[in-house]
């Protein structure tokens, strides 16, 4: 029997909370300057470094990383952060977050501050992504460690960020920490803020030996259970460009996260005008109010159709690289992408009509308006016209 599948995103983005620029929690043991080391690889560390018992239980510490607030719904986060030692009872699973910091980001000064930083190695793939790599480091001894503030991902000793030009961020395999100093890094290079809170989704990634019983595209990655599932054979460069196929995905969805969250923050402010309008027949809305909301609708319909790698099914770089849009494809799919553009069309169309039946409203009250200016303007002349008759005939009743 088939297994249902789950979806991959889980929403979380209508009224979230603005999520803080910094980890949420560094653990360390009672030795000076270094992370705290599960007890089976504590125990065989050699003498000479020094290590006593270390200060947190390993039940209180998994308690305390699973109630991260940057962490909803996430789950064993212990197993996911150092290799469980029955590897066939537990899956490593690594961290993929993205995030739409801001409308646009400066990819040129970002690509050159990033070319004198000591952790980053940049790479331009295309005119709207650049590539961030970080390795971990010399010092990294033991694939159990906990490192706050680097790169989680033991099997192959490296994390990945994509920074792409519509101001969206995709890490791959590094810690919290490492994200979040990532963010602030960021942070100069960014072009305009959001109307809500910073949108964020947080996947989740692992590595499988390739299934003879798969074909194609499925044989290099697929989507199982709420992971991303990664051929474990893929040389360094290969890897690296199927992750940027799923940035680009991520990217997309993360973007009409943003699209999404501002249309519905447009439409609460009006929600309630169509019923005042069919209860009472009254559009309780200023004319300033009206096009002032008519102008944000026009310049948000602008803003979303010129973001065409948004709007586009398959964005510029798959052109270049082919064998690779099936990855795209499974993703965008996966995240209902094409649907949801549709959606968004569809929102913009209605809220489109309803400020054009606003208008109407305003022009039929205006004109109903000058009509009874009009008659009392005539009733007026009327009135001026037979009291000037009264007048007259007065003036000449008693002059006779």
């Amino acid at each position: 029997m088939e297994e249902e599948r789950v979806p991959l995103v889980r929403h979380e983005h209508s009224g979230a909370a603005k999520l803080p620029r910094s980890p949420a929690l560094i653990v360390q043991d009672d030795r000076s300057n270094s992370e705290w080391v599960e007890p089976s690889v504590q125990a065989q560390l050699p003498p000479s470094s020094g290590a006593s018992g270390p200060s947190l239980k390993l039940l209180s510490l998994e308690q305390n990383l699973s109630s991260s607030k940057l962490l909803p719904g996430n789950r064993l986060r212990g197993d996911r952060l150092w290799s469980s030692i029955d590897r066939t009872a537990h899956r490593w699973t690594g961290r993929v977050f993205a995030a739409c910091m801001s409308n646009t980001l400066g990819l040129r000064e970002l690509f050159a501050f990033f070319g004198s930083h000591p952790d980053w190695s940049p790479r331009r793939f295309s005119r709207d992504v650049i590539h961030l790599q970080r390795s971990r480091n010399d010092r990294d001894e033991f694939r159990h460690e906990i490192w706050w503030d680097g790169v989680e991902d033991c099997e192959t000793g490296y994390g990945d960020a994509f920074c792409f030009s519509y101001g969206v961020v995709v890490t791959w395999g590094i810690s919290e920490g490492a994200e979040w100093s990532l963010l602030k890094l960021l942070e100069p290079f960014e072009n305009g803020t959001l109307e809500t809170e910073m949108e964020h989704e947080i996947f989740a990634y692992s590595y499988e030996a390739q299934d003879p019983v798969c074909h194609g595209m499925e044989k290099v990655v697929r989507i199982e259970r709420d992971i991303i599932l990664i051929a474990n054979d893929l040389a360094r460069e290969d890897l690296v460009r199927v992750r940027l196929a799923f940035s680009h995905s991520m990217a997309q969805s993360m973007k009409l996260c943003s699209f999404e969250a501002a249309i519905e923050g447009l439409l609460q402010r009006i929600r309630d005008q169509p019923v005042e309008l069919a209860n009472t027949g009254r559009l309780r809305v200023s004319d300033r109010e009206l096009m002032k909301l008519s102008g944000e609708l026009y310049m948000y319909k602008a803003y979303i159709n010129l973001q065409t790698d948004v709007l586009e099914e398959v964005p510029d770089w798959f052109w270049d690289n082919p064998s690779l849009e099936p990855i795209h494809d499974l993703a965008s799919k996966y995240l209902d992408i094409r649907d949801r553009v549709c959606i968004l069309n569809e929102r913009l169309s209605v809220m489109t009509e309803m400020y054009s039946l606003f208008r109407d409203v305003r022009h039929i009250n205006y004109g109903h308006r000058l009509d009874w200016i009009i008659i009392w303007l005539i009733l007026i002349e009327v009135f001026l016209g037979l009291l000037g008759l009264f007048l007259l005939v007065r003036s000449r009743g008693s002059a006779a």
